[in-house]
């Protein structure tokens, strides 16, 4: 996260969007292996346009998300006695280590319900399958709230 944020400071977007896809233990190791100067590269090439101009002005949110994430890990049990009712979601195509973890989310909170959504990978929230999660948010949100 420091080399992260110090691209951000720096103005090099790219960059530190380099270093969070290298270090957020998602990246498939042959990402993780490329120098980083490569990666950069290739991160300029890869998210440009309209893409880009939605994504970079989120970089400095993602930070802070991922350093609390950070500053959470292996206190999961803190959350058990949470009891309101939780939607987790993820994709069919969710990487190994985000289905470890949204396992062991939803078996720690009591109130979770954990759904998978079939063909959906970590972006299922964008572009063209943004109503597939839409749909499985409102028709929780929509339980949850009494009849009048």
């Amino acid at each position: 996260m420091e080399s992260y944020r110090q691209r951000l400071a720096a103005g090099d977007e790219y960059g530190a969007f380099a270093h969070f896809v290298r270090g957020s233990g998602g990246a498939p190791a042959v990402i993780t292996r490329m120098p980083h100067w490569y990666l950069r590269l290739a991160m300029s090439v890869g998210f440009r346009g309209a893409a880009w101009q939605r994504m970079r002005p989120l970089l400095g949110s993602n930070l802070a998300e991922h350093e609390q994430i950070a500053a959470r890990l292996g206190r999961l049990a803190d959350y058990a006695a949470v009891a309101v009712p939780v939607l987790i979601l993820r994709g069919s195509r969710t990487s190994p280590g985000i289905r470890t973890q949204t396992d062991a989310l939803n078996r720690t909170l009591g109130g979770a319900t954990l759904e998978t959504i079939p063909g959906l990978n970590h972006f299922g929230p964008e572009g063209k399958t943004a109503p597939a999660v839409a749909e499985r948010v409102a028709t929780f949100l929509g339980g949850l709230v009494p009849p009048c």
